[in-house]
C-alpha cells in the first residue's frame, strides 16, 4: 500500500515501484535465482528510493515541522527499538554506521534532504 500511495503522489517513480514489487515476490525469485546478488544490490538502491520518497511525501504534508531519523540519513537497514531486552537486540547501545560530521554526505541522505527540499520549497506542493 506504501508503494502505491508513494507512486499515486509522484514521490516515487512507475519502474521504481514495479522493481520494488518484483523484488518482493517469490515467483519472481524462484525463477531467477541466479540474479539473487544483483537483485541484492538492486534492493539496497530501490530501499533507499522508498526511504526518500516516503520522507518526501511526509514534507508534502502541511505538518510545520518535518523530522528526519539519523539511522535513515545513514542508510541503516536494521529496523531501531525492536522488541527484546538488552542482550537479544541491543537497541540503546546502536551506534551509527559512520561519524556524524559525514552523516550528510552519503548518498542515503542526499537523497532525502533532496526528496525534502523539492517538496518544501514549493508551499503550494503541501496539502
Amino acid at each position: 500500500a506504501l508503494v502505491e500511495a508513494l507512486t499515486e503522489q509522484g514521490e516515487l517513480a512507475p519502474n521504481a515501484a514495479r522493481e520494488l514489487r518484483d523484488l518482493h515476490s517469490p515467483e519472481d525469485a524462484a525463477a531467477h535465482p541466479s540474479e539473487t546478488p544483483v537483485r541484492d544490490g538492486m534492493a539496497d538502491a530501490l530501499a533507499e528510493t522508498l526511504v526518500a520518497a516516503a520522507y518526501g511525501f511526509i514534507a508534502a504534508t502541511p505538518a510545520d515541522l518535518v523530522l528526519i531519523q539519523t539511522d535513515d540519513l545513514a542508510g541503516a537497514r536494521i529496523g531501531v527499538n525492536l522488541p527484546g531486552t538488552d542482550t537479544e537486540r541491543p537497541n540503546w547501545r546502536r551506534r551509527l554506521p559512520m561519524p556524524v560530521e559525514t552523516l550528510l554526505t552519503g548518498e542515503p541522505a542526499r537523497a532525502i534532504l533532496d526528496a525534502v527540499r523539492k517538496t518544501r520549497a514549493d508551499p503550494s506542493s503541501r496539502g
